[in-house]
């Protein structure tokens, strides 16, 4: 009699946890910075190394560039300090305008994760203004042409962005419901740009290539990376991935870039190019 009670009673006390249980509120989700991502755009096969034509600038090579001849190096502390990697693999242009933002003296939102300390994070970046345009689920599943990058850098308070397509467009252009983009002509244009642009307080260069132009077998998407530095001897500029787990930063021919953005984004119907971001100081 002792046992069957015993046993009794331990199922009692096991229903009693299962209701407890059941009627638990469930644990508050925490804001980790990443919240406003809907859709993951995953790649389906590995990049593989470095393309042959590109120069890491974690090897002896890439270190000499920056350290001996460069033209244009001012703000590259800044931003290699801020480099933020894409939350993911359709975040590029998001992720390469908070690097900038978060290295400059622009007013940064107080949010979560980070309060009481401001910064920028890949989706309070996407405010009122923003996201009177932009559409988060499209952002997470297409990422954003050049125009739309540039509108949402210049929907932050003390920001000032102009955009610029390489090169006239081949076709017609894809209605986007932002302001369009100026047309620089010549890869010189663009050399001389940057070379200003990236000597500057509180100036800043993004752009907006095809990893295709730049690999070893013609494959590889539309990306966005903010440069960091230029160097005049080798007309080498310094690209700073924010696909951190695919490349490390890398020094490229300008020519070359160039070419890279004067292809098409199927998106716009325009070429790809470069945003100048300047911040009020």
């Amino acid at each position: 009699m002792t046992t069957v009670w015993r046993e009794r009673c331990a199922m009692v006390a096991m229903l009693v946890w299962l209701g407890a249980s059941s009627d638990a509120p469930a644990a508050a989700q925490v804001n980790t910075g990443s919240d406003c991502v809907t859709a993951l755009h995953e790649e389906t096969e590995n990049a593989g190394p470095l393309p042959s034509r590109l120069i890491s600038l974690l090897g002896p090579e890439g270190q000499r560039l920056l350290l001996d001849g460069c033209t244009a190096c001012r703000n590259y502390a800044a931003v290699a300090a801020s480099f933020t990697t894409q939350v993911t693999q359709a975040f590029c242009g998001v992720a390469s305008s908070i690097t900038v933002l978060n290295a400059s003296m622009a007013p940064k939102p107080l949010t979560d994760p980070y309060k009481p300390y401001p910064y920028f994070t890949q989706c309070n970046i996407f405010n009122a203004k923003a996201l009177s345009q932009l559409d988060l689920n499209t952002v997470s599943n297409e990422g954003l042409t050049l125009a739309q990058a540039t509108f949402l850098l210049n929907a932050q308070t003390g920001v000032r962005a102009t955009c610029y397509h390489a090169g006239p467009a081949d076709g017609p252009a894809i209605l986007q419901n932002v302001p369009d983009c100026r047309i620089a002509r010549s890869a010189a244009e663009f050399r001389s740009t940057a070379r200003y642009v990236l000597d500057q307080p509180e100036r800043y260069l993004l752009v907006n290539f095809s990893r295709a132009t730049l690999s070893d077998d013609n494959t590889g998407g539309g990306h966005f990376s903010p440069l960091s530095a230029y160097n005049g001897r080798a007309d080498d500029l310094l690209v700073m991935d924010v696909a951190r787990y695919k490349y490390p930063p890398f020094w490229v021919d300008t020519d070359l870039l160039w070419q890279a953005m004067a292809t098409t984004d199927t998106s716009s119907g325009q070429h790809r190019g470069y945003i100048v971001v300047e911040v009020e100081k």
